[in-house]
């Protein structure tokens, strides 16, 4: 599963977090976007399992519904 595969190498990349400088703005706002495309790429690996699954909500529904 291609996203899956995307989830893992963000997931090495985020972890690389706790490593850096938090006292630089610019390293933190970077973190928080990856932070942010972790969780899309999160949201949609479930949804596609969701969906492998059988859940029919997840083809149509947004995490909050679901």
């Amino acid at each position: 599963m291609k996203k899956f595969e995307n989830f893992k190498k963000n997931l090495r990349v985020l972890r690389l977090s706790k490593d850096q400088d938090l006292t630089n703005e610019f390293i933190v706002g970077g973190i928080i976007d990856k932070f942010y495309i972790q969780f899309e790429l999160s949201w949609k690996v479930l949804k596609e399992l969701l969906i492998l699954e059988g859940v029919a909500e997840a083809k149509t529904g947004s995490p909050r519904d679901i």
